[in-house]
């Protein structure tokens, strides 16, 4: 009784404050362009603002996710052995965005691209 009198007297909280969370997270799927899941690739999320970049790999059903993104403006790259490179640009991620950027691979050299506006 006297810690909880103690702690009004001082004006704080008798509860835990919960964090506050200043980031958000780009997930996705990739698949070919007949559907198929394509796991194994490589999906680089860049921070244009910044010129960082975060890099995961697809699992067996092809989803990513990139959590704890400082919001900013991004691009996303997908490469893989076999196909086009895919890139996506202009993506602008808020505090506690959590979006959703799937792409579609084609078949063809890593050389060539497929950049989707």
């Amino acid at each position: 009784m006297v810690a909880v009198l103690t702690l009004a007297a001082l004006g704080l909280p008798s509860t835990p404050v919960l964090a506050q969370v200043a980031t958000g997270s780009i997930v996705g799927t990739v698949l070919d362009t007949s559907g198929q899941v394509v796991p194994g690739a490589q999906v680089t999320i860049r921070n244009v603002n910044r010129n960082t970049s975060t890099s995961v790999v697809t699992d067996q059903s092809g989803a990513y996710t990139a959590p704890f993104l400082v919001p900013g403006t991004y691009e996303v790259h997908v490469a893989l052995q076999g196909f086009k490179a895919w890139v996506r640009a202009g993506i602008v991620l808020q505090v506690n965005d959590r979006l959703r950027i799937d792409a579609s691979l084609e078949v063809g050299g890593l050389e060539e691209t497929t950049t989707v506006v």
